[in-house]
């Protein structure tokens, strides 16, 4: 006889899941429309749910918002976390260099672009989302220094001049639709290896 699962764990996962919907309906909601311009009814619509059942989840906008904000802090610490279980003396810049591809793909996408646009517009008018936002950059920041085991002022500065790189591809990729054609990925490697490895 298959054994059942207990109530609370498929409770669990449903939430799980209702709460994944509700984060999708509001990206592509936020996207198209803007955050201000996206209402919670046009959220719960895309959705498939009432208002009242997302209310059950989200208390606000903002609470969608960080929601967002924070799964993609789960997706970038991910590579961070296997990168953590590398052998020891293993050259993490090297590994930083060689995930240039794959990090310049996700942040020239127009759609992660657009969002993160407007999710950083909105926290330059609104302290509860800059405070979301810089929460969360904090955090993986900090794993990122754990990681290189270096947390003096010259790697995290290091650091932030790598993430204003990779952030400044998302801006270049709204501007410049020969984006493509125009950016060079063997220089942006040889442009991080340097910076990861000046003295």
């Amino acid at each position: 006889m298959p054994k059942k699962t207990p109530l609370s764990s498929v409770e669990t996962d449903i939430a799980k899941r209702r709460k994944a919907q509700v984060l999708d309906a509001a990206i592509e909601c936020f996207r198209s429309r803007g955050f201000h311009q996206a209402s919670m009814s046009q959220i719960s619509a895309a959705a498939g749910m009432s208002s009242g059942h997302i209310y059950h989840y989200f208390k606000s906008k903002e609470d969608i918002v960080a929601g967002i904000v924070e799964r993609g802090q789960e997706e970038l610490s991910l590579p961070i976390a296997q990168a953590k279980k590398m052998p020891a003396g293993t050259d993490v810049a090297s590994i930083f260099v060689a995930a240039v591809d794959e990090a310049v793909a996700l942040h020239k996408d127009i759609s992660f672009a657009a969002l993160t646009m407007e999710i950083l517009a909105e926290a330059g008018r609104n302290p509860k989302i800059a405070d979301i936002v810089q929460r969360n950059s904090a955090s993986l920041h900090e794993d990122l220094l754990d990681l290189f085991e270096d947390k003096s002022h010259k790697n995290r500065a290091r650091l932030e001049i790598c993430a204003a790189l990779m952030e400044g591809i998302s801006v270049r990729a709204l501007r410049n639709p020969r984006l493509d054609a125009d950016l060079d990925l063997d220089m942006l490697r040889d442009t991080m290896r340097h910076v990861l490895s000046s003295t």
